[in-house]
């Protein structure tokens, strides 16, 4: 039985959404993951930020559909897993409509490289069905797909077959790429290449390969990313700071260089952001770090 804290409702003319979060125990992990029932009349839009992490996504529901609405403009169906790889241009403009459930996972790139076994760069930019990327492990996990109903990401189906294909964590903590992407992180992306290969005892050329193999984006558009990803907490979370203060704490020479790399990286400027954001978007950032 699925276990969940409600975090929130939203409701307004043709829309009900109500917001929760809760923990799967698979394996060795224990995966925190947001859900969103939705009650839409017709097709609500949102957007999404960058952020660090890929995201995990299953859908269910009898006539829930979602799409994209920028980048590949791929769809979402439901009884599906998809993994959504790191956004190398602005935020991800996204649409849905009809009666369900969404649940959401942020994974740490490293863990995704090693779980789906190709090049990180290979899912930049998309939205892809798990199961047409895993080799032999695929096709049981396609089978379920069709043949099981995932009314839940509790499904004990699923989840017995997740245990089988998750990486064993020794394999990511013993990687360097891993600890530098949670370096990055921590630091909010104020850090330069050559920092980076220093601390983790590398040249510059070879820190870059490989994290371009595990990541997906070169260590400078990631670092980028989380930068841009510490601003927005700042606005989101703390609304009485000036854009000035903002500035200074990220890194930024002022607030010019601030509101021309946000509006480029997010598609609003900082104010519209502080203004406009509505409770999809704010649930989307509050959700849980994930397998990490």
């Amino acid at each position: 039985m699925e276990k969940l804290q409600q975090t929130g409702i939203y409701e307004t003319s043709g829309i009900h959404l109500k917001f929760g979060a809760g923990i799967n125990s698979i394996g060795e992990y224990k995966i925190p993951y947001s859900i969103i029932e939705t009650s839409i009349k017709g097709w609500y839009r949102t957007f999404f930020p960058r952020i660090g992490y890929l995201v995990f996504n299953l859908y269910t529901g009898q006539d829930f559909k979602c799409r994209f609405l920028n980048y590949h403009k791929t769809s979402g169906y439901t009884n599906v897993l998809y993994i959504t790889g790191l956004l190398s241009e602005n935020s991800l403009h996204f649409e849905q409509h009809g009666m369900g459930k969404g649940y959401a996972v942020k994974v740490h790139p490293v863990v995704g490289y090693y779980f789906l076994k190709i090049p990180m760069c290979e899912i930049v930019d998309r939205q892809i069905q798990i199961s047409n990327v895993l080799e032999n492990n695929g096709r049981t996990l396609r089978y379920l797909e069709k043949n099981e109903m995932f009314h839940s990401f509790d499904n004990s189906y699923l989840k017995e077959e997740l245990a089988k294909i998750l990486p064993p964590r020794r394999l990511y903590l013993q990687d360097p790429i891993y600890h530098a992407v949670n370096f990055i992180r921590k630091m909010g992306g104020q850090l330069t290449i050559k920092q980076l290969s220093a601390k983790f005892c590398m040249s510059e050329r070879n820190f870059n390969r490989k994290f371009l193999l595990k990541v997906g984006l070169s260590a400078q558009a990631y670092c980028k990313i989380w930068q841009i990803v510490s601003v927005i907490n700042f606005i989101h979370r703390n609304p009485l700071l000036s854009l000035s203060e903002i500035a200074f704490k990220t890194g930024y020479y002022d607030v010019a260089h601030l509101a021309h790399d946000f509006k480029k990286k997010v598609s609003l400027s900082p104010s519209s952001f502080r203004e406009d954001i509505i409770p999809i978007t704010e649930k989307y950032l509050d959700a849980p770090e994930s397998i990490l």
